[in-house]
């Protein structure tokens, strides 16, 4: 009887101890993470992922459909810890240049922490214009993070009670374009692209584009 009830109990424990599939999926993320930090994202097969995460390999394709499914994971996993650590530096009655500063050196210690992950970030997004599978990966994170960074301008006039001389989704599309070009200058020439002071120029320049709510032209948000 002791034998059959162990026997009945056994897929109940095996039930309880799987891992949910979010959990999975995170696991597979860190572990592509990893492996392409280490070796380079050619180095990064379903294979070496799932072998890293220490999972059979049919767990890849339960989890993600294809690998471009995986690395939007790995981008937005990125783009979360930068936002994370920028947006919770805003401050109801903040200055509005004192917010900027706050917001964008958070966000480059947060980016700058890692190299390795920005230039895996680097090469993915390289890699997408190329390769059939990721058609379509790049312009998914760059409205992705167009998306996020209007957000953010959007929150920082709200917390200091002020608006924009131009359409917060033209004002995102600029801070892209100069966060991209900081951050691909740094990974060529490190420190000596002086990072710091291109940032607190772009916070110079953003802080020209704000006016207190209420003046003509200034709106919040891109609508």
């Amino acid at each position: 009887m002791a034998d059959e009830a162990a026997a009945q109990a056994a897929p109940g424990t095996r039930r309880r101890t799987q891992m949910p599939l979010p959990d999975r999926r995170q696991r597979l993320v860190e572990a592509a993470a990893r492996v392409m930090k280490r070796d380079g994202v050619a180095a990064a097969t379903t294979r070496a992922i799932t072998a890293e995460a220490g999972m059979p390999h049919g767990a890849f394709h339960y989890c993600f459909g294809t690998k471009q499914e995986l690395y939007r994971e790995v981008f937005t996993a990125d783009m979360d810890a930068a936002f994370t650590a920028a947006t919770t530096t805003l401050a109801t009655g903040t200055d509005v240049g004192e917010s900027l500063r706050r917001a964008l050196s958070a966000y480059w210690e947060q980016t700058s922490g890692d190299r390795q992950a920005q230039v895996v970030l680097t090469e993915l997004s390289v890699l997408s214009l190329r390769d059939p599978e990721l058609e379509g990966l790049r312009r998914w994170h760059v409205h992705a993070y167009h998306t996020r960074l209007t957000e953010a301008l959007d929150r920082l006039a709200a917390t200091t009670d002020r608006g924009w001389t131009l359409a917060t989704d033209l004002l995102a599309w600029i801070v892209l374009s100069s966060l991209t070009g900081i951050t691909e200058s740094w990974l060529a020439d490190g420190e000596r692209s002086r990072p710091r002071e291109q940032l607190d120029i772009l916070c110079e320049q953003l802080a020209g584009y704000s006016a207190p709510r209420g003046v003509p032209g200034t709106s919040r948000s891109a609508s």
